[in-house]
Order: structure tokens, then sequence, then C-alpha cells
């Protein structure tokens, strides 16, 4: 990871929101919703979120100060490495490892269904981008080849109004 953070520390950042992102969104959904933790569970969620806040803050004030003066060539790789990798460290961080599945036999098609192949688990990941999206709309990486490559990913949708706004529903 140094040559990223040493030569292309914008990558690096994007990692950082990749990583960071997707279990912001599902805990912060949790904790919105009211679903029932038991007490020490929840009060661990709300110091993570607390914690992968100051994190993610980083990250973006970090993008949004830096990729609008990159050079066009830069930018450009960016904005199509930047979905690549939210779409890989999704994976990475949302799914259970091959080994778990193996272990517990858990049916290929229930996977699919619980992992980015069902109507909701889509709808879901969508929604956990809305960030990163407006993110990459403010600061210049959201041109065409950009959209596209959101589209392809299955991670394209609205971009939230302002940092951590909740899912909204469509009308």
């Amino acid at each position: 990871i140094w040559p990223a953070v040493k030569y292309f520390p914008e990558l690096f950042f994007t990692m950082i929101l990749g990583g960071e992102e997707p279990i912001d969104h599902l805990q912060k959904s949790l904790l919105r919703a009211g679903v029932d933790l038991h007490p020490m569970v929840q009060r661990v969620m709300q110091i993570h979120v607390a914690e992968e806040a100051r994190h993610i803050s980083f990250a973006h004030e970090y993008l949004r100060r830096n990729v609008p003066g990159m050079n066009p060539i830069t930018k450009g790789v960016l904005s199509v490495a930047f979905p690549i990798a939210m779409r890989v460290m999704l994976d990475m961080i949302m799914t259970p490892p091959k080994e778990f599945v193996e272990k517990f036999d858990i049916p290929a098609e229930v996977m699919r269904e619980a992992y980015w192949g069902g109507e909701e688990s889509q709808t879901t990941m969508r929604n956990i981008f809305g960030d990163v999206r407006a993110l990459a709309t403010n600061s210049g990486m959201m041109n065409p080849v950009a959209k596209l490559t959101w589209r392809l990913l299955g991670i394209d949708g609205p971009v939230t109004r302002y940092r951590s706004e909740p899912a909204r529903k469509v009308a």
C-alpha cells in the first residue's frame, strides 16, 4: 500500500473510503432503525460509527481539496478507479469469506440473493455509496466514463444531499 500513499495518495484515500463507508452505512442504518440490539453491541456500534466518522471525514476532505487540482489524465484514471475500488472493497468487507460459506454449506443461490443478487440487497448496495457518489460528483470525478463504470458495477444511483443522509424512498 505504501506506493499508493507516496505516489497516488488520492487512490489511497479512495481505498480508505471503500473500506469504511460500507460498514458505516450498515451500522448507522441499524442504529437509526432502532433494531433491538444488546446494549453492549449497540454501544460498541455507536463508538465505532464515531471513530469511522473521523476517518471518513478526513478522506472526504482530502479528496475534496486535492482532486479538482489534479492533472486531467490522473483525475480521469482516478474517476474510473474510484467506483472500482468501492465495489471491490464492498465485497471484501461485507461478504462472508469462501471458507465460511463452505464450512456452513450455504447454498450458492442463498449467497447470490443475500449478497448483491437480490433486489433488496442491490438497493442496499446502491444506497451504501450515496455519499461517495456525491464526493465524486462535487470533486469532478463523475464524467461519462465514470458514470458508466458506476452503472456497470451496479453501484450507481442518486447522490446524497449531505453526508450520512438516510436513503430516500422513491415515491
